[in-house]
């Protein structure tokens, strides 16, 4: 599965459903390895019946493997089971009887194919997967208990019968190995794509909001919204936009757009600054929060002298920008497409600001300018009218009092 993916729950039921496959192979190659192994044995000592019977096995596991890599993974595991389950008491009848506890090595083999088909079928369905592990531990403890004896067709010879069970143990101790190191395989791979997929996450979310409310929503998992004393807030729109997109084609004007707030982006970062959304043409951003600074206002102001430089680069292209300080509302509300927000009568101003600004101007209100009056050079703007409350007295930046003064 490629690495650059985000584990989805597909991507998960391809890796189980790989998992159950490569166990069904090496299952089956084992039968038919095994067996083989044996037929061989078996006509070197010239018995036949026990050759024939390791045969018949052999070629059951043989044409398992070649039939149930052409057929749905659901089709493979039954037949794999169903043929698998009629062999081992095939063995157990015909070479070594059922005459109760100990009498065989081979009813262990209802062992391994019940974790066997526990690994395969629970990806057919689970209630299928519990009947047949039932079926094997019924079948096992049949055997074992001595619930039904039988006695062999062709008893085994005692020259096979030794080596027999020790090689029987060791095969079933190998069957048993690959089993668990599929599931553990299946469990590590599953870790490393949640920890893959939880690390994607995590970056999506430091991508679009604050790294200290994206670390509180992973952590607490709500909404919220807190309050927050002293703040300024910044608004800025590219004046003549609407004119200049109907003359611009689409997929250039959004590489101009983007081109310009990337530029605005890294300004923000480098200054330490919240980029808080974009609304078409326009650009919002604050400063003071989540995390409190006693700069706020200097560093926004400073943050709008080099937004308006980076603007001047770009001939057909002029902002307004508008900026106040006070307490605002800042959080995350709502259920869908959560984004982090500010509200309050701050920053209902700071809009104002910018509304009513001058194209290529910073306007600031009162609050702002008292918090930058002593970093920066700026000049009355007389009276903003704002229908419900008084007339706002504003100032313009017109630049620093002395270069460097902040960053």
């Amino acid at each position: 599965m490629p690495s650059s993916l985000v584990f989805s729950d597909v991507a998960f039921r391809q890796q189980r459903s790989e998992r159950a496959r490569m166990t069904l192979t090496v299952g089956q190659a084992l039968i038919a390895g095994a067996a083989g192994f044996w037929v061989l044995h078996g006509l070197s000592l010239q018995n036949w019946v026990f050759a024939g019977v390791e045969g018949l096995v052999a070629a059951s596991g043989a044409a398992l493997l070649f039939v149930t890599r052409r057929v749905p993974l659901a089709l493979a595991g039954h037949l794999t089971f169903w043929v698998t389950f009629a062999c081992i008491w095939l063995m157990l009848l015909s070479l070594e009887g059922v005459q109760g506890p100990g009498s065989s090595f081979n009813q262990v083999w209802f062992l391994t194919l019940a974790v066997g088909a526990c690994v395969v079928l629970i990806e057919v369905r689970r209630s299928v997967a519990v009947c047949y592990v039932a079926l094997c531990a019924a079948s096992f403890l049949a055997a074992q208990l001595g619930w039904i004896t039988a006695d062999p067709v062709a008893p085994l010879p005692a020259e096979l019968a030794g080596p027999g069970r020790g090689v029987g143990m060791l095969l079933h101790a190998f069957a048993m190995l690959v089993l668990v190191r599929a599931i553990v395989e299946d469990v590590r791979r599953g870790e490393h794509a949640l920890a893959e997929s939880a690390s994607r996450i995590q970056a999506l979310l430091d991508n679009v909001l604050p790294a200290t409310v994206s670390a509180r929503l992973r952590r607490d998992g709500t909404t919220f919204a807190d309050k927050h004393e002293a703040c300024s807030v910044l608004f800025a729109d590219i004046v003549g936009f609407t004119p200049l997109a109907s003359a611009t084609p689409p997929d250039a004007l959004v590489r101009l757009l983007d081109e310009v707030f990337s530029t605005f982006d890294d300004l923000a970062e480098s200054l330490g600054l919240e980029k808080i959304k974009t609304i078409g043409d326009a650009y919002m951003a604050a400063s003071g929060l989540p995390e409190a600074r006693a700069d706020h206002a200097i560093v926004l102001v400073e943050f709008a002298l080099r937004m308006r430089e980076a603007v001047a680069a770009y001939p057909r292209l002029s902002i307004r920008i508008g900026i106040n300080s006070g307490q605002v509302v800042a959080g995350l509300i709502g259920k869908q497409r959560l984004a982090y927000d500010l509200w309050g009568d701050t920053v209902n101003i700071a809009a104002h600001m910018e509304s009513h600004g001058i194209a290529g101007e910073i306007q600031v209100s009162a609050a702002t300018h008292a918090l930058i009056a002593e970093q920066f050079a700026c000049d009355a703007g007389g009276e903003v009218a704002v229908a419900g409350r008084p007339p706002l007295h504003v100032y313009r930046v017109s630049g620093r009092r002395r270069e460097g003064a902040h960053g």
